[in-house]
């Protein structure tokens, strides 16, 4: 709660009937998210719905692992269930680093990771040329009053000077 009091905004993640009620004192926007599509990391280009992916589980019973290092592990967890997806979840810690592979000795036919930990397992070739390794986009819908503000705070921020410029 003290950290609410030196923040310039807070976005609240989710419905509004989700949302904490909280004492804010800072200007406060709305931040959606809904899932998009699966890719493969190794090839972009192969994509499918979480619904037809759930439809080709049922059909091969393709097993499934979820690994996530995000703040809200069972936030992806309960997305991609809701999708119909039967899976064995693996929380990682927030900011994992991913300079090992967390899924070595799992069995898995795929598994699906977050955008934002996929830019981490392009960086270790293990996990980049991994064909099972799949990424679940994210829909995100911003209040428009966030962009607004946010650039707004960065037309008031003083220019640094560069190194042509004189100081």
């Amino acid at each position: 709660p003290e950290r609410l009091k030196r923040v310039d905004a807070v976005v609240f993640h989710g419905r509004s009937e989700d949302i904490p009620v909280v004492r804010v004192h800072s200007p406060f926007f709305r931040m959606l998210t809904q899932p998009g599509e699966v890719y493969a990391l190794k090839d972009p280009q192969r994509r499918i719905t979480l619904g037809e992916l759930a439809q080709e589980q049922s059909l091969s019973n393709t097993r499934l692992i979820a690994a996530a290092g995000i703040g809200s592990p069972e936030r992806f967890f309960t997305t991609l269930r809701a999708a119909g997806l039967r899976f064995e979840p693996m929380p990682l810690d927030d900011h994992h680093a991913f300079d090992r592979n967390p899924l070595a000795g799992h069995h898995y036919d795929c598994a699906l990771i977050t955008e934002k930990d996929a830019v981490k397992c392009r960086a270790l070739p293990e996990l980049a040329a991994d064909g099972r390794l799949c990424v679940v986009t994210q829909d995100i819908t911003l209040d428009p009053g966030l962009i607004d503000f946010i650039i707004g705070r960065l037309c008031a921020q003083p220019q640094m000077p560069t190194a042509a410029q004189p100081t």
